[in-house]
């Protein structure tokens, strides 16, 4: 009988924004991440989340400890990188990417 249980990767990184719930609509919007596991405590707050594209994932955090701080508390500094491979439509995904993402 086959497994159900679904592949990871060997690496999965882990990204800090301010506002996770915000990076998750914009992920998707722009890069065409799809939410796989988003994970809420009672007062609604995100405690994890996870996105895929293709065969990647990426977890997506906030600020929840004192050594964990997104680019936008510390001036703009880029502490973290992930490489998307974008296939096909490039300059779609560039105009897409560009657009701003209105909060709900």
């Amino acid at each position: 009988m086959a497994s159900s249980t679904p592949h990871r990767p060997a690496f999965i990184p882990s990204l800090a924004y301010k506002d996770n719930r915000a990076a998750l609509k914009w992920l998707e919007t722009a890069f065409g991440f799809e939410p796989s596991e988003v994970l809420t405590d009672a007062q609604g707050n995100i405690v994890h989340a996870e996105m895929t594209h293709d065969d990647g994932v990426v977890m997506i955090g906030s600020e929840w400890a004192d050594w964990t701080r997104s680019p936008a508390s510390l001036g703009g500094k880029n502490t973290q990188r992930v490489h998307v491979l974008i296939a096909q439509g490039i300059d779609e995904h560039c105009a897409r990417a560009s657009k701003p993402v209105r909060k709900s």
